[in-house]
């Protein structure tokens, strides 16, 4: 017996310096030993930096660190890794959108008003949503649009043409023109004239360039041949004027006199293909039997003529497909 407790003490090695107990392996117990409830502060157990306690296979407490989707500092701080959490992981009402709060946190959301969203993520515009000051003018082309009727009301009567509204009378040169108004007074796109009156002698009348804008405020340049004592119309529809510059004049002595203005063409809102897309023009209610009509690769260039009816109190409508 007293030899048997030897061997039991020899499992526990005592270092009074350091205040510590060890125990072995006993050399002659094949059962555990039962040790009595002690009571061990979290200080007294040895533990690397950011290491945690977890159990290994072998079922003994090993220390680990933690790594993968989350991390753990020594101060006990968990973080999430980047790109960590998935759309699997998200807990989300059928149809749901996680937005963002005025406060900075996300709250489901069921997407209303012009455009609604299915939970596969199909959108959906809402019936009579899209307004006509959401589309862009210039998208609306005949590619896009062929077959399809369309209407043009004028949003005030033409006026009746001016000869002198962008150039007043002056002495013909070469060089630019002084604009007295860079547009009509009806706010249409409008044909340019020019007026020449003749002193004495005729001159060499060269050319006169045009350049403003389009309908859809495109650049546009026309180049007018003046006709000598007598009247050059232009076949261009321009929204805007923002130069007229003299080319190759030549005096023929006694300098003859020039006046800019517009004429009877109104331009149409778009490109249309051939002057037989034109349906119909009326002066408010009463129709135009044939009525002069142009087209052209630009907007410009798509003109209908005022005719003897346009006195400057009807408005002018026009069926035209595209």
């Amino acid at each position: 017996m007293i030899k048997d407790l030897k061997r039991l003490l020899r499992v526990f090695t005592f270092d009074d310096i350091n205040d510590t107990v060890t125990i072995g392996k006993p050399a002659i117990f094949s059962s555990t030993i039962s040790l009595p409830d002690i009571s061990v502060e979290v200080g007294d157990l040895a533990l690397a930096s950011a290491k945690l306690i977890v159990g290994n296979v072998s079922g003994k407490a090993a220390a680990v660190s933690a790594s993968g989707d989350v991390t753990c500092d020594n101060a006990g701080a968990v973080t999430i890794g980047a790109k960590k959490v998935l759309a699997t992981m998200v807990a989300l009402a059928d149809g749901k959108l996680l937005i963002g709060g005025a406060g900075g946190a996300s709250a489901e959301q069921t997407p209303t008003g012009d455009v609604t969203i299915s939970n596969t993520g199909a959108t959906l515009i809402g019936a009579s949503k899209v307004l006509t000051a959401m589309i862009a003018a210039k998208n609306v082309t005949a590619a896009k649009t062929t077959g399809i009727v369309l209407g043009y009301v004028t949003p005030t009567a033409p006026a009746v043409a001016d000869v002198d509204r962008y150039v007043t009378s002056t002495v013909m040169k070469v060089g630019a023109y002084t604009i007295a108004n860079a547009s009509p007074p009806d706010g249409l796109c409008r044909n340019v004239t020019i007026n020449i009156t003749m002193n004495v002698e005729n001159d060499t009348m060269g050319t006169v360039d045009i350049v403003g804008t389009d309908y859809d405020d495109a650049a546009l340049l026309e180049t007018i041949t003046p006709v000598a004592g007598g009247q050059a119309v232009g076949t261009k529809a321009f929204k805007t004027i923002t130069s007229a510059t003299g080319v190759d004049w030549i005096t023929g002595g006694t300098d003859d006199n020039i006046t800019i203005g517009f004429g009877d063409l109104i331009g149409m809102p778009v490109i249309i293909p051939a002057t037989t897309d034109f349906i119909l023009v009326a002066w408010d209610t009463g129709v135009i039997n044939a009525p002069t009509v142009a087209v052209g690769a630009g907007v410009g260039q798509c003109t209908v003529a005022l005719g003897s009816a346009g006195d400057g109190t009807k408005i002018l409508r026009v069926l035209y497909q595209i």
